[in-house]
């Protein structure tokens, strides 16, 4: 291309609307049908487990609380592919879609709003304190070595 062609250009698209949605300043709704976070209704569920079965990434795992005495689904996030799978299995509609889909976080938010606990009820509050870090496992003892009670 030549350069007076390439600087015609560039004006005139200076003077034209974006193509694109300024997103996220220009947000839109998401269209019909579109599978966003999944919203758990533990009060439907009775912990059969045939979502975490049926889940094909394994995003699924059954927890058990004792408040609730008995088992709940807890979906990992990180590993869903939204398939929705799980609300297909559920024999109680236990699961249902919902429209968000924000899930990244923006770069400069404060840690203490980036760190929350997602309740099973689809409820969703702050993390009161970072989880420290468990301890290692011990090691066990090489093959060969001595205990310490042994005498040699």
């Amino acid at each position: 291309m030549e350069v007076p062609r390439l600087l015609r250009e560039v004006c005139s698209s200076l003077f034209k609307r974006p193509a694109t949605l300024q997103y996220p300043l220009e947000k839109r709704s998401p269209p019909p049908g579109y599978r966003g976070v999944h919203r758990h209704v533990a009060e439907r569920c009775i912990g059969c487990g045939l979502c975490a079965i049926d889940c094909p990434t394994g995003a699924i795992e059954m927890v058990m609380y004792p408040e609730a005495k008995r088992k709940l689904p807890v979906v990992h996030l990180e590993r869903c592919i939204f398939c929705y799978q799980c609300a297909e299995s559920c024999p109680y509609d236990a699961f249902s879609p919902t429209e968000f889909f924000e899930l990244a976080v923006q770069l400069g938010t404060p840690e203490e709003e980036r760190l929350v606990v997602a309740h099973p009820q689809g409820s969703v509050e702050p993390l009161k304190e970072r989880p420290k870090p468990k301890p290692p496992l011990p090691r066990p003892p090489a093959k060969g070595a001595k205990q310490g009670g042994e005498k040699g």
